[in-house]
């Protein structure tokens, strides 16, 4: 049996999106999402060992809504938090030798002048194709303390 899931396992690799759909419906017995052979790929490969040795058992799945609820209180899910900076501050960020400073308000942002809702639309004015804002301005990363 181990042997026959380390097979599936390993042919999922070399399948077209046409095979994963296939196998999705076979699976899932549903039709599958629409989405990027990757995402087809690890879910599928999940499924499998879903399949092979078990899946969560009503118990764990007790459990686990119990904790959520201590965790996020009952009926509760986490927000997404909104990373944006400080109002006042200014973000800088040199882009094909060209410094860019943009001014962090209230409800928006200032670049050359002009008044934008979003990081990323002042991204794609710099870079003429679409990104995340707060990527393109470092906002993502990590902040690293320093300990004297």
């Amino acid at each position: 049996m181990k042997n026959n899931v380390l097979a599936q396992l390993a042919s999922l690799r070399t399948m077209t999106g046409d095979d994963l759909r296939k196998m999705w419906n076979d699976l899932y017995k549903s039709e599958p999402p629409r989405a990027n052979k990757q995402y087809l790929t690890k879910r599928l490969a999940y499924r499998i060992q879903e399949i092979a040795y078990g899946g969560n058992s009503a118990e764990i799945e007790t459990r686990l809504a119990i904790k959520a609820d201590e965790y996020f209180g009952k009926g509760k899910r986490p927000k997404r938090t909104e990373k944006k900076a400080i109002t006042g501050s200014v973000l800088v960020r040199l882009y094909q030798g060209v410094e860019h400073q943009i001014a962090v308000l209230d409800d928006g942002y200032q670049y050359q002048g002009c008044k934008y809702r979003t990081l990323s639309a002042i991204a794609r004015e710099i870079t003429g194709m679409n990104w995340s804002g707060n990527a393109f301005f470092g906002l993502n990363k990590k902040l690293e303390t320093v300990h004297e």
